[in-house]
């Protein structure tokens, strides 16, 4: 069983690096504390951060709304590795598109017939585009990564296991940077 550090046991361990200097307060450390969590999720494909979720699609209404695919089951959505629609007789594998090549290509899906969709793009935070709209209703599985959760109780611990070092290191590497000590900003950049 692996052994995080909770959020206190960082900050604590970042204070003892500084001598408890005063003019760094708690919540100062824990937003320092976020920014190395999500800059160490940012450089790493981290599998601590891999999700998948079960998306529905609908054909039950018209089709510039079935074509619209809501996201609230996917919770801090970083990037996404593979979209699968499944229905009982076979499942396709989607191709993604950015919002802009899928805009330009198909700016209006619902002008088209429907059909099983084979592309799709991430249009906002809350929702996906898929073209074709849905000629059936389908499951839509999406495997994803997330972005880590910030840490804000002295009990929360960081989703990245066995990395605590590392989330300690570049945290006080940020500080130091802060503070104007390059030489050792870089001692402890990892």
């Amino acid at each position: 069983m692996a052994v995080a550090m909770t959020n206190a046991q960082i900050r604590a361990a970042l204070q003892h690096m500084y001598a408890s200097r005063s003019d760094i307060s708690d919540a100062q450390y824990t937003t320092y504390i976020n920014l190395a969590l999500e800059r160490l999720a940012r450089n790493h494909d981290w599998f601590e951060l891999n999700r998948k979720a079960d998306l529905t699609l609908s054909a039950s209404g018209t089709a510039a709304a079935d074509k619209v695919v809501s996201t609230s089951g996917i919770t801090a959505l970083r990037d996404i590795y593979s979209v699968v629609i499944e229905n009982s007789a076979r499942s396709v594998r989607l191709s993604g598109m950015g919002a802009a090549e899928f805009d330009a290509a198909i700016p209006l899906p619902e002008y088209f017939a429907r059909n099983v969709p084979q592309c799709y793009t991430l249009w906002t935070a809350d929702e996906m585009l898929v073209h074709p709209v849905p000629d059936a209703a389908y499951t839509m599985r999406v495997r994803y990564r997330k972005w880590p959760a910030a840490l804000s109780a002295d009990a929360d611990v960081p989703e990245l296991t066995r990395k605590d070092d590392m989330l300690i290191f570049l945290t006080a590497s940020f500080i130091w940077s802060l503070l104007r000590e390059v030489d050792e900003a870089n001692r402890y950049f990892a």
